[in-house]
């Protein structure tokens, strides 16, 4: 990466400041089509809306916290088999058993933070991007290195269905998407602000790029044209901190700087819900394996399930006092991670924690 790391951690200070927006109880809102409009003025923030019903039921259980990552983890990510989960920290890739959620191995090499972790679906190979300007691509198997993308800053990272490419979010703007075989990259995507989020639809045929300003914009990756920007800013400050497809690729989730997460229509870019109810940022945001329900994780140091469909808040799990960064789901839906720690710093390390959510079809 080129220059010197002092205005990119004074970049990071404005990306993960103190967010003005404090909602504590559970709110849904259901919306009409965004603006499109560049964001919203004070006069134009949305009045608060009557609280939705919080069917809360009995909070799932705390079955496990995985301690030992050197600084905060701000991704995680399952193997497609559930079999191993990875989780992100400083200059690491921890990996652990999915089952037995014993300590497998560390992967080592990155000179930095990694910010973002990500699976191919086949499950052969895993990449993790960090501030130290690289992508490292990983064999699963072997847990050994398999190259280095030279890409800049990277935030985040996600692979297309096919496993052939590679998107890379960055801190000077434009995503790059990489092709995996030649270790070559393909096009850029262009950026007026740094990515911080990065998510590639299950069909292939879109690539949700979240940016600084709170803006989320959906490409046809192949073309490298822009089809929609998702504009749903409650305050200027609403970074896209964090972006998710439905497992049916129809609905698009994404977790704010307002302390909001929404809800888009993935075919019209229309907003279906907003939901409110984390006391400042949210980022970490994921679906549930049947797509019923989705969890988030935000500064306020708790995770929330909430009903996908109605908004409803179903559970709210606190464990630590550290800012929740990432969640995600097992496979099979039976067990939800979610990773804390402190910005950019290496004590107190960051954990893991896993709560019991049962089945798929099961409400937690």
């Amino acid at each position: 990466m080129g220059g010197s790391r002092l205005p990119m951690v004074a970049l990071m200070a404005i990306v993960l400041g103190a967010c003005s927006a404090t909602t504590p109880s559970a709110t849904v809102v259901p919306t009409a089509s965004p603006s499109g409009s560049p964001g919203p003025t004070a006069a134009s923030t949305p009045a608060p809306s009557p609280a939705a019903a919080t069917q809360r039921v009995e909070d799932p259980p705390l079955i496990g916290t995985l301690e030992g990552t050197s600084g905060p983890i701000y991704s995680l990510g399952w193997a497609p088999d559930g079999s191993v989960l990875v989780s992100a920290g400083h200059g690491e890739v921890r990996v652990w058993d999915g089952v037995s959620h014993e300590a497998r191995t560390t992967l080592t090499g990155h000179s930095g933070f990694v910010w973002g972790v990500a699976w191919s679906a086949d499950g052969s190979t895993i990449a993790s991007a960090s501030e130290d300007g690289s992508v490292r691509l990983w064999e699963s198997a072997t847990l050994t290195g398999l190259a280095t993308l030279e890409t800049g800053w990277a935030f985040a990272v996600s692979w297309s269905p096919d496993g052939r490419s590679l998107a890379v979010g960055r801190s000077d703007g434009p995503t790059q998407i990489w092709d995996v075989m030649t270790r070559q990259p393909l096009r850029e995507l262009a950026a007026a602000f740094p990515v911080i989020s990065v998510a590639w639809s299950p069909d292939g045929a879109t690539l949700a790029q979240g940016l600084l300003d709170g803006k989320i914009v959906l490409w046809d990756p192949d073309a490298g044209t822009a089809r929609e920007t998702l504009v749903g800013n409650a305050t200027d400050r609403s970074d896209a901190n964090g972006l998710a497809w439905s497992p049916d690729g129809k609905r698009l989730a994404s977790a704010h700087q307002d302390g909001r997460v929404r809800i888009w229509d993935g075919a019209t870019g229309t907003m279906a819900l907003e939901l409110r109810g984390h006391a400042d940022w949210v980022r970490g945001v994921a679906w549930s394996p049947d797509g019923t329900r989705l969890a988030s994780g935000g500064r306020d140091a708790a995770v929330r399930i909430w009903d996908a469909v109605t908004g409803d808040l179903l559970a709210r799990l606190a464990g630590g006092t550290q800012p929740v960064w990432a969640v995600g789901w097992s496979p099979d839906g039976s067990v939800l991670a979610a990773g804390d720690g402190k910005y950019e710093s290496f004590w107190p390390r960051g954990i893991v924690r896993l709560w019991g959510t049962g089945s798929p079809d099961a409400q937690p």
